[in-house]
């Protein structure tokens, strides 16, 4: 972990911080013994911080992996999902299916609907219930049947 290079380093910050507090510092043994502990000290501490700083890049690698993998994971089962929706749609009665695109797909409000195909409001309405009804009860189906697929 320690390269000669931050061996040097670390030497000379100690001999720097041993400097700067030369006016304060007392030693109780000798100094060669002051300077070996305090050396020792300090590669202690940077392979400790080193050892912190690799565990965080770590995690942050295997995380940004993870992230990226389950992104694209949840892009896949979207885009599947929305084509499962279209081809569910296709299979709605016309009037529903028009109705439902146009609400949906097409950012008409009820009544626009509605007066456009010459209906009630709620009539309108009660469509895009049946359609949407019609298209969780496939989708949850589908999705059940994977599971007992998977099982």
């Amino acid at each position: 972990m320690l390269d000669f290079d931050t061996a040097k380093d670390i030497t000379q910050e100690t001999f720097v911080k041993l400097y700067e507090k030369r006016d304060e510092l007392v030693i109780h043994t000798s100094l060669k013994s002051f300077l070996y502990t305090s050396v020792r000290n300090r590669c202690l501490d940077y392979i400790k911080l080193h050892k912190i700083r690799q565990q965080h890049k770590d995690t942050i690698l295997y995380e940004s992996s993870t992230y990226t993998e389950d992104e694209d994971t949840d892009q896949i089962r979207y885009t599947e999902l929305q084509e499962k929706i279209h081809r569910i749609i296709k299979t709605l009665p016309t009037q529903n299916q028009k109705i439902f695109m146009l609400s949906r797909f097409g950012g008409k409000t009820n009544q626009e609907i509605a007066d456009e195909l010459n209906l009630s409001k709620r009539t309108v309405e009660t469509h895009i219930s049946n359609a949407i009804k019609k298209i969780k009860i496939s989708v949850a189906l589908s999705f059940i049947y994977l599971i007992i697929k998977l099982l």
